[in-house]
């Protein structure tokens, strides 16, 4: 008779919890985080924004969020960020200092945004719609996210144990 196979796998509680842990250590760059982890620290607060945009509109055309509540919940969510990058690049074994592209990755994004939402310069782009620049931007995204994103080892490393739980057997 063959055994079943009984492993625990994570479900969605179990990633709202890496979520909650995102927020609790946004101060702390030590040790590693998962990728789970760095996924929601992004996904949830958009999925608010875009929760909270669909309530007002029940109420009618006119009611929109306005740009500076926008930016504001923009500016919150990016709050654990710091911590949750450099920890995920020690989670694959890399020196958080390879977070530094990143950041500025992002302040450009939030530097970007705040001229969209103020209108003060042309046609709503940053780059003055030069499409070199553009793509570069856009492949720098690109190349932060596959960095972000890499396949973790399962072993522990110089900068602490694997933050994934073990797989258990009943």
């Amino acid at each position: 008779m063959a055994k079943a196979d009984l492993r625990m796998r994570p479900g969605c509680i179990a990633d709202l919890a890496t979520y909650s842990r995102g927020w609790k250590l946004f101060w702390d760059p030590r040790g590693r985080s998962s990728r789970t982890e760095l996924a929601m620290l992004c996904v949830i607060p958009l999925v608010l924004i875009w929760v909270l945009a669909d309530a007002l509109s029940l109420f009618g055309r006119g009611a929109v969020i306005p740009d500076w509540a926008g930016l504001a919940l923009m500016l919150a969510s990016l709050v654990p960020m710091p911590a949750a990058i450099i920890r995920r690049l020690h989670d694959s074994d890399k020196n958080g200092w390879l977070a530094l592209p990143i950041f500025i990755l992002i302040g450009l994004a939030v530097y970007d945004s705040w001229l969209f939402a103020t209108a003060s310069y042309p046609d709503n782009d940053l780059w003055y719609n030069r499409v070199g620049l553009e793509m570069m931007y856009s492949a720098s995204w690109l190349a932060a996210l596959i960095l972000l994103m890499w396949p973790a080892r399962n072993e522990d490393n110089r900068y602490g144990p694997n933050p994934r739980p073990a797989e258990k057997v009943i």
